[in-house]
């Protein structure tokens, strides 16, 4: 558990849209936003460094929705009722994108208002790896991280037609293919290679529908959290560590890098 929460530089809100109602913790505007979407265990300590480790260089503004239980624990064992029970979440069913997209969506969007109209980019991991994929539908989402996606829930790659599901309707997916494939939106897939929470067929159905769409880091492992375990302590997991190193480079590349494109276009947009 975090010893203080709300974390220090953070300020928080209740969200809602289309009947969800979320906590928000948010850093004061700096840039484009990027949602950091935590891990079945809860939006935790582990959450947080990912999040300090994208808003670092002051150029991102780390975004951290609360999904499920309570923020600043680490339970997987309280939050799993509701991920497996709630309708929020597409949690066995394939094919289909979970309600609580519509929800992202729409925080996106005001994220977005809020500096300006920038891209936003968004990090899933383990429980949110595939709902990163379904914003990326949105135009304003420039980069979508998958991280070991685990909807819709599978044991050991059992059964194979969830394993290879990527929890998108097929509308969702012919989209996402359709922006990555036109430049809109960069996907990128990170994965322990012996990872048995996230499917390895999951990841092969991703690399097949987006091709160089999207890219595919493999991390050596039969870890599942490859992006907390890069921010937590780069002896113990150094490829994780450059994984995350990677995802975060890639974020201010395409994001923050559009703001340093725009200033020398014109006059710089708020961020305010």
């Amino acid at each position: 558990m975090l010893s203080t929460w709300p974390p220090q530089g953070y300020e928080s809100a209740a969200f809602e849209y289309g009947g969800i109602r979320h906590d928000v913790f948010r850093r004061e505007p700096a840039g484009p936003p990027v949602l950091v979407l935590h891990e079945l265990t809860g939006l935790n300590d582990a959450t947080l460094r990912v999040a300090e480790r994208i808003g670092a260089h002051g150029d991102l503004t780390p975004v951290l929705p609360v999904l499920v239980g309570r923020p600043g624990q680490d339970s997987w064992v309280g939050n799993w009722l509701p991920v497996t029970l709630g309708w929020q979440f597409a949690s066995f069913t394939p094919g289909q994108t979970s309600p609580i997209v519509g929800w992202l969506r729409a925080l996106a969007a005001r994220e977005s208002a809020r500096v300006g109209g920038l891209p936003v980019g968004v990090v899933g991991m383990c429980l949110s790896g595939s709902l990163a994929l379904s914003l990326g539908v949105d135009p304003l989402v420039g980069v979508a991280v998958a991280g070991h996606p685990s909807l819709p829930l599978t044991w050991r790659g059992w059964p194979p037609g969830r394993a290879r599901d990527l929890g998108l309707s097929p509308g969702d997916l012919d989209a996402v293919r359709g922006r990555a494939t036109r430049g809109e939106l960069v996907v990128r897939a990170v994965r322990y290679v012996e990872d048995t929470i996230s499917p390895a067929a999951r990841l092969g159905r991703l690399a097949h529908e987006l091709g160089p769409g999207v890219v595919m880091t493999p991390v050596l492992g039969r870890r599942h959290s490859v992006l907390t375990d890069g921010a937590t302590d780069r002896l113990a997991h150094p490829d994780a560590a450059r994984a995350l190193n990677e995802v975060v480079r890639l974020l201010r590349e395409r994001l923050a890098g559009s703001v340093e494109e725009s200033l020398s276009a014109g006059p710089r947009r708020s961020v305010g």
